[in-house]
């Protein structure tokens, strides 16, 4: 008997590789007359002709990056080896060169990558301080002026909550940091944010915007860092590549994959497409389970994320079961999968600890 077809429902953790991204590849791995044969010397720092060919093609890879980002100067995006570490370049960059008793401001409801980073920061003398979720997963804005002060030096929050799909208002979050905190750098996780909602960059936006590769179809470990030109962020792995903000030869197959899968980047059409598919998976789920719900259903959400409440159900045990049926889904964040604790970002939505543990992404 032939194995059923899984069907593949975790986009928020990795997206398969795109058509676009795989030729890119196969074209590189191939060498030709406009492609460096990767395997022969190409290494982008290099002086001699393959080197400069692979100049190039890093060149081209910044500038599909930043179109797809609302068009920017390429000389403002950075490649990194992951959405991870996009962000913890720009939160370290800040945070080392922070004085004593500065305060660092983060969502309640932020990504592993991001809150994890609060001890650290605590360990070092800094004040972490957590901005609240309302009940619909959208953060608590109007508890910003309470938070901010002069001594806050960075403000962090996603784009949109890889658990909930739910967006955040950057820029109102903009506006009031701009206005309770004026000396505070703003960074965004966009990981889920890019190729989902219309992304239009800009220094009065944000100081940096942080973004994966694997969100949109490039390969697993490949991300992005804008940096504001108002900004700055210290490189910690120390080095001259990506002008001197990360050491190490670049990732050429990586970057090239990257820029090719930001090329067929289409926010508009994603949701056309997608919104309906949402819809109905929704309804349906709630006809046939007695007593589901949506979490984060009565505010903006991306197209493409559901996260579903089953009263009484622990996630892991769901998500087995399900994948046992061909289907991959999640109970959330992938960093921290495997780890049987209640959602955090559910957590701070307000329900109680038995809802969290049901929920399902």
């Amino acid at each position: 008997m032939q194995a059923r077809a899984a069907s593949y429902l975790d986009h928020n953790a990795g997206s398969p590789l795109s058509l676009r991204a795989q030729e890119a590849i196969l074209s590189l791995l191939r060498g030709g007359p406009e492609s460096t044969p990767f395997f022969k010397g190409g290494n982008p720092s290099s002086p001699h002709g393959l080197g400069r060919q692979a100049r190039k093609l890093l060149a081209q890879s910044r500038e599909q990056v930043a179109a797809s980002l609302g068009g920017r100067p390429s000389r403002e995006i950075i490649f990194t080896s992951s959405g991870t570490e996009a962000s913890q370049q720009a939160i370290r960059g800040v945070l080392e060169l922070a004085p004593a008793g500065s305060n660092w401001i983060l969502g309640a409801g932020e990504h592993e990558a991001t809150y994890r980073m609060a001890a650290w920061f605590e360990a070092r003398g800094g004040e972490s301080r957590f901005l609240p979720l309302l009940g619909s997963g959208a953060p608590d804005l109007a508890r910003l002026s309470e938070l901010a002060d002069e001594r806050t030096v960075l403000v962090s929050h996603l784009w949109v909550n890889n658990e909930t799909g739910v967006i955040t208002d950057v820029r109102e979050l903009s506006r009031l940091v701009r206005q309770r905190a004026p000396g505070a750098r703003l960074h965004l996780d966009g990981a889920q944010a890019w190729g989902k909602v219309p992304l239009a960059l800009s220094p009065e936006l944000a100081d940096f915007v942080s973004f994966s590769g694997a969100k949109i179809g490039g390969l697993a470990g490949s991300g992005a860092l804008w940096i504001s030109p108002r900004a700055s962020a210290r490189g910690w792995l120390l080095g001259s590549q990506e002008g001197a903000m990360r050491g190490g030869s670049e990732n050429l197959l990586a970057a090239v994959a990257l820029g090719a899968a930001a090329t067929g980047v289409d926010p508009a059409e994603y949701m056309r497409t997608l919104i309906p598919a949402r819809e109905a998976l929704e309804a349906a789920i709630l006809a046939l389970v007695p007593g589901a719900r949506v979490h984060g259903a009565e505010t903006s959400r991306v197209a493409n994320t559901v996260n579903f409440g089953f009263e009484g159900v622990e996630r892991e045990g769901l998500v087995a079961a399900l994948d046992l049926a061909g289907f991959c889904v999640s109970a959330g964040s992938a960093c921290s999968s495997g780890v049987a604790e209640p959602s955090r970002v559910l957590r701070a939505m307000g329900l109680s600890e038995g809802q969290a543990r049901g929920g399902l992404r």
